[in-house]
């Protein structure tokens, strides 16, 4: 803005416009440059700048086929709706040929139910006090990880060695784990950081999918309470438009723990110290 490099369209929900760098400014900022002009950057709230996947790209076809899961509390529906896209949402089914074929969506593909037996949820109190809910804050989210204290980083860390070691009894191949980005270093658990073979880390990024990369694990620990970008949310608002936060988070979860071998309808073990996360799970699986 200061080098009149850009303009924000405050007509078009802020939308950044790029209006070309003055002669003579040394100009450092092609890639930037490039993002702008698919109109994919947003400044939102005056704050901060948000980049989104260019509708141009969606625009470009006449027909679109997206394969997803719980699309009703995904970003993607949210998406959709702000640049005023019509779909259908179908739901995948398989003939007694093994032909897959579209239909009708129906939810009850959605509940969990069906994973009841296939999975043993920590109910130890010991372990699943860090992220008992006290007042208005939320333990284990991105915030509270980012405020937290070497002792209470610790305590996270013990509580998952413990978890693996004594209520498991599983070794480094058998594990899976996760926790935010930039504090997998301050909680990892020695002895289960990496397999027996020296392939694939134990720790899993949260937002992982579509990857068959740690389908034998089945002792599994989530160490976060999830919720969506701020960022992700001033965006949406612009129009009124809002993701269901819990519905959302779940969805993340589920996605997650569907990296292990209960895709394969095997039984996994299951550490979620937040107690919002795990109250998600239970109410999914049809458990509380």
């Amino acid at each position: 803005l200061m080098h009149g490099c850009i303009s924000i369209d405050t007509e078009n929900y802020n939308r950044v416009v790029w209006t070309d760098a003055p002669s003579g400014l040394e100009h450092r900022y092609e890639d930037v440059e490039r993002m702008i002009k698919t109109g994919s950057i947003s400044y939102v709230n005056g704050t901060f700048l948000i980049w989104s996947f260019p509708i141009s790209a969606i625009e470009a076809f006449e027909n679109v086929t997206i394969l997803t899961y719980r699309f009703n509390s995904s970003i993607f529906k949210a998406y959709l709706d702000f640049y005023g896209k019509s779909y259908e949402h179908k739901t995948v089914v398989r003939d007694n040929y093994d032909n897959l074929f579209l239909t009708e969506f129906f939810p009850e593909l959605e509940k969990g139910p069906q994973y009841a037996d296939l999975v043993n949820v920590c109910d130890a109190n010991r372990l699943n006090i860090i992220g008992q809910r006290v007042g208005r804050g939320f333990p284990l989210s991105n915030t509270w990880y980012s405020r937290s204290d070497k002792i209470q980083r610790k305590a996270i860390k013990d509580h998952l060695i413990n978890y693996f070691r004594h209520y498991c009894k599983a070794n480094s191949d058998s594990v899976m784990w996760t926790t935010y980005k930039g504090f997998e270093d301050k909680v990892k658990p020695s002895g289960y950081i990496i397999r027996s073979d020296g392939r694939t880390p134990s720790f899993v990024p949260c937002n992982s999918k579509a990857t068959e990369e740690y389908k034998d694990r089945y002792n599994l620990a989530y160490l976060i309470d999830r919720h969506l970008n701020p960022g992700i949310i001033a965006f949406f608002r612009q129009k009124d438009i809002t993701i269901p936060e819990d519905e959302y988070s779940l969805s993340e979860l589920i996605q997650w723990i569907f990296r292990s071998r209960i895709r394969d309808n095997e039984p996994i073990n299951l550490y979620i110290p937040s107690e919002r996360m795990r109250n998600l799970l239970l109410e999914w699986l049809l458990l509380r």
